[in-house]
């Protein structure tokens, strides 16, 4: 099903579920420190891991 997963860190995970695991279409933005900005992800999950099409994007707040 399709759920909100808000983690420890201030990672998100907005999108498909199976059995638990991120699996489907889905949204992940957590913050990158070394980078100094945010990382999202738009695309297809299998299993927790990213597979098949997807974007990702690196950017300020105010950008993503």
């Amino acid at each position: 099903g399709k759920g909100i997963f808000y983690g420890e860190r201030g990672e998100t995970y907005d999108g498909e579920f199976e059995e638990g695991k991120r699996t489907g279409f889905g949204k992940q933005t957590y913050w990158r420190n070394q980078f100094n900005a945010f990382e999202v992800y738009i695309g297809q999950w299998l299993n927790d891991k990213r597979e098949g099409s997807g974007t990702l994007y690196l950017g300020t707040p105010s950008i993503i």
